[in-house]
């Protein structure tokens, strides 16, 4: 009976370090391709967040050079119809503006008037007048 006792521990035993002989622990280079990967789908998501960041800010600033322009374009339209001569003239004939019926000439000393621009005769001192 001593040897069927023994010869069960034995199988036991043997069964038992079968199980730990089979099952291998992970080798480093696994460990190395898996931390690879990590970092690199890590960086593909940080590449595509800062795409996508340069993509908004790059709508944002087309939004408001769109605005911008329609801005330019309504103030452009305002200086037209403010630099309108019917408007100017209106203006002029409310605050009592009129066309001169016969033209006042003024002569001014120290000038003589030639058939082109006017010139002076002569060299005034500083705080000088003519």
């Amino acid at each position: 009976m001593t040897a069927r006792t023994i010869s069960r521990t034995t199988a036991r035993r043997q069964v038992v370090s079968k199980k730990r002989k089979g099952r291998r622990p992970l080798s480093w280079g696994f460990f190395l391709v898996i931390v690879s990967f990590a970092f690199v789908m890590f960086g593909m998501v940080l590449a595509r967040t800062a795409l996508d960041t340069g993509a908004f800010q790059m709508a944002e600033l087309e939004r408001k050079i769109d605005e911008a322009y329609l801005r330019n374009q309504n103030l452009a339209l305002q200086v037209a119809q403010l630099e309108s001569p019917e408007r100017i003239g209106e203006l002029a004939e409310q605050m009592g503006m009129v066309f001169p019926n016969d033209r006042d000439t003024l002569i001014v000393q120290g000038f003589v008037e030639q058939d082109g621009p006017m010139v002076s005769t002569g060299i005034f001192a500083l705080g000088e007048r003519p």
